[in-house]
């Protein structure tokens, strides 16, 4: 919470305690208050607070220097004494709710500034000067202000098979292996293009109490390759949902998210998802995020759609050294199935884990590493293959962010992905390079 030092802008506070000073046995205190030294102050009035407690001059005194010194429950003792045997003094009790704010209390502040805005004695114009405090307060008690932030990347880069697919020239069906090799035509093989992307988010937060807020994002990304549209695509995903806030730092997420996607210009897929996660601070570097997600894929294309389940959680670590560096780490798992009798040899398991390091060498720059392993279990045989279908994903990638001004930045990375199944349809490698520009509002 802000320290607001309202008694300089309170007509009637300064009136009281140049008053109390000018027949205060505390002088020397006082003085060291006004001239900006209330550490001072409170050093030299602490020994005296036996004997002493109970004085409204020393409790105000006192209050005072322990407040501006960063003690303010101390403060908040002295201000109830004195208000205990003086319960009109309205310099007090506005300090008083100076010192609950501090302490991040912003209920009993407020409560203790309406005393003070609806007593008729308060002046018009100190009122006034405390309607902007009150509005802080206001603020404080539905958690914050609503915030919105935005990002905007564009880009360019080279992918050399953007298609995902195969770069073999013949494949061998086990069901129809007296024919040999089936040849695979050159238009339905890897192809490489250079390409540019654009994509935007944008989210609102609004905080109805310090321990909840409600959120919602829409987020939108497209690529086209600069060869062929064929296999241009573009996704756009929306998003809401509330967040939980516990004083310890956990932060709970409930959320649910529509995503539409389409390829080569041709509506391909609607996922609806139901998404929750924990984030749960296991010491001040490190944090333990479990989340869950359920969704249900409709296809426009023939396929079966489909329901996901997905758990899994991260763990991020931030190391003890000179120059800041993070750990993150994960692992997940969970099981899709496609709807039809037909349709068991698209259905799966899934289990992956991830590992990722980021380095801060200067303020302004970042560079980061991830690798990723995902393999996935097939429930029934692939038509004409004889097996159930098994695949594995690598994925590694490196950059850096580099931060050219105040929210613009430049990211260079260059990703590998590898991808091996006993199906040879689905056997392939990519390399993709890009370099984008990031603007964030």
């Amino acid at each position: 919470m802000r320290s607001v030092k309202i008694l300089l802008v309170v007509t009637f506070a300064l009136a009281a305690i140049a008053s109390a000073r000018a027949s205060n046995p505390y002088q020397t205190e006082a003085d060291l208050i006004a001239s900006g030294h209330p550490s001072h102050a409170y050093s030299n009035l602490r020994p005296k607070l036996i004997g002493s407690a109970g004085n409204p001059q020393f409790d105000t005194l006192f209050g005072l220097a322990a407040l501006d010194s960063g003690a303010p429950a101390e403060a908040i003792t002295a201000f109830e004494r004195v208000l205990a045997l003086q319960p009109d003094n309205l310099p007090v009790r506005t300090e008083l709710a100076r010192a609950y704010a501090q302490l991040g209390d912003p209920a009993a502040a407020k409560r203790e500034l309406d005393i003070v805005t609806t007593n008729p004695a308060t002046p018009a114009n100190v009122k006034h000067n405390l309607s902007s405090y009150a509005s802080v307060l206001e603020e404080s008690l539905r958690g914050g202000p609503r915030t919105f932030h935005a990002t905007v990347t564009a880009g360019t880069g080279y992918d050399t098979n953007i298609n995902t697919a195969t770069a073999s020239s013949y494949l061998v069906v086990p069901a129809l292996s007296a024919l040999g090799p089936a040849r695979i035509e050159d238009g339905t093989r890897a192809q490489s293009s250079a390409f540019t992307q654009l994509a935007a988010t944008g989210t609102v937060r609004q905080p109805l109490s310090p321990a909840t807020a409600l959120f919602a994002s829409l987020s939108a990304d497209t690529k086209t390759p600069f060869e062929t549209s064929d296999y241009a695509h573009t996704t756009l995903t929306a998003e809401a949902g509330t967040q939980f806030f516990r004083p310890e730092g956990d932060i709970f997420t409930l959320g649910a998210s529509a995503q539409q996607f389409w390829f080569g210009g041709d509506d391909y897929s609607t996922t609806y998802a139901l998404n929750g996660s924990w984030h749960n601070p296991l010491s001040a570097s490190t944090s333990l995020t479990p989340y869950l997600s359920v969704s249900h894929i409709n296809y426009e294309t023939g396929l079966p759609d489909a329901h996901r389940i997905v758990l899994g959680s991260s763990l991020t670590h931030r190391l003890p050294t000179s120059m800041p560096t993070t750990l993150i780490a994960g692992l997940y798992g969970g099981y899709e199935e496609s709807e039809g009798t037909t349709a068991d040899h698209f259905s799966h398991n899934i289990y992956g884990g991830q590992f990722g390091i980021e380095v801060f060498p200067t303020t302004n720059l970042a560079l980061f590493t991830e690798t990723r392993l995902e393999h996935r279990a097939y429930s029934a045989p692939y038509p004409l293959f004889l097996a159930n279908r098994s695949d594995t994903q690598l994925d590694l990638s490196t950059g850096l962010t580099y931060a050219l001004t105040k929210g613009l930045s430049l990211r260079p990375s260059i990703s590998y992905r590898h991808a091996s199944s006993n199906v040879g349809f689905f056997n392939y490698s990519r390399w993709l390079t890009q370099l984008n520009l990031r603007y964030t509002l």
